[in-house]
């Protein structure tokens, strides 16, 4: 099948930390005058409410949707 197959990923950390810094998933969090006070004005749309939705949660990683890519590909569980 088109598409299937092995990947590799590849991650550059620092030394200071080797965590995941997930940004996103506190934006989405604060309330649209906090995210206005901080981005000086910008503020997030009428359009772009409930996006923080489709944000992953925190530790997913690249893991995310992992299973579904080797049961399409017909690889199976690892």
């Amino acid at each position: 099948l088109a598409g299937c197959g092995y990947a590799t990923l590849i991650s550059a950390l620092d030394s200071d930390d080797t965590g995941t810094l997930s940004i996103l998933n506190g934006l989405f969090k604060l309330p649209n005058d906090m995210v206005q006070a901080a981005f000086g004005g910008i503020s997030r749309s009428k359009s772009s409410e409930g996006s923080g939705n489709r944000v992953p949660g925190v530790g997913t990683g690249a893991a995310l949707g992992s299973e579904e890519c080797l049961a399409r590909c017909g690889m199976g569980k690892r």
